[in-house]
């Protein structure tokens, strides 16, 4: 897919829910809670101005910055095209969902936060692990000293190992769900420790 098309998708997106945060403007509080503990608690809060306007702005400058990197690896080694299409709508989908749900809980709507956060954290994580081993090994053109370091068949095992790794956190995830906020905690740190792991053993 064209980086222009890529943008022409995935930009009004991100910027959509705007029209409903100018909507309810003002009845939004002065100072927004912008952060939260995996038991729900608010441990953080931003000015209504920059919650409003600020953050889809931001992940905008994000998607930007994704696309070109995804646009230049493209351009410079084997494509990629289903794992990049996941990649590009991750920001929008992410944008959406925590706009949302941000401005209805400072609206006052009761919202199971920890629910929506690792329920969206395990849907990324199994996508970008089922679709990961579609990499090519020379997806960005490597050194030549790198390339002799990671073959092709190499690549593949070691793409289909985080793949794994991820979808099983994924699942990991959603299956914490079932007990206290803790769970959850101890599942995404399990989670990255695997992930982080996983890649830097040879394969």
């Amino acid at each position: 897919m064209k980086t222009k098309n890529q943008l022409l998708y995935t930009l009004p997106v991100i910027l959509a829910p705007l029209l409903y945060g100018v909507a309810v403007y003002s009845r939004l509080p002065e100072r927004m809670a912008s952060h939260w503990g995996f038991n729900n608690q608010v441990n953080g809060t931003m000015a209504r101005p920059f919650v409003v306007f600020g953050l889809p702005l931001l992940m905008v400058v994000v998607q930007l910055i994704i696309v070109g990197a995804t646009a230049y690896a493209s351009r410079h080694g084997e494509q990629a095209v289903r794992a990049e299409r996941v990649l590009i709508w991750i920001i929008p989908v992410v944008t959406v969902v925590a706009y949302l749900t941000t401005l209805q809980i400072n609206l006052g709507q009761a919202l199971d936060l920890r629910r929506i956060v690792v329920l969206l954290v395990a849907a990324i994580f199994m996508t970008v692990g089922n679709y990961l081993p579609t990499v090519p090994a020379q997806y960005q053109r490597q050194p030549a000293w790198l390339q002799r370091r990671r073959s092709p068949a190499a690549w593949r095992r070691s793409t289909r190992r985080l793949g794994y790794a991820m979808v099983g956190g994924g699942g990991l995830l959603l299956l914490s769900l079932l007990f206290p906020a803790w769970a959850s905690t101890a599942a995404l740190v399990v989670t990255l420790i695997a992930i982080t792991s996983l890649s830097m053993i040879p394969a």
